[in-house]
């Protein structure tokens, strides 16, 4: 086994990506959002859920939007879109709270 591949396993063993559907619940991250109120650093990390409306290709997934996020384009890619439940591959509060 080569060093590229040894770090190839250990890299897929601990980063698992979910696999979207349309119709699945998930979270938008904030990260390139400016129109959510309030200070940057106290801002949550992720606003929803949302319901994915379409999946482009591999990397980008479509939201229907709502509330104060209805105005900005619905697409986004794949690396802002977080499943609920998924956030560091642990069941979140989310999930405890809406029993998802």
């Amino acid at each position: 086994m080569t060093r590229f591949e040894y770090a190839k396993q250990k890299w897929d063993k601990r980063h698992k990506v979910p696999d979207f559907k349309v119709g699945d619940l998930v979270l938008v991250s904030t990260l390139n959002l400016n129109n959510i109120k309030g200070q940057k650093k106290l801002k949550d990390s992720y606003v929803g859920p949302f319901v994915i409306a379409a999946l482009h290709g591999t990397n980008a997934v479509q939201v229907e939007l709502s509330g104060e996020l209805e105005n900005i384009h619905p697409t986004f890619p794949r690396v802002l879109i977080t499943l609920l439940g998924f956030i560091h591959g642990k069941a979140s509060r989310i999930d405890m709270v809406t029993g998802v």
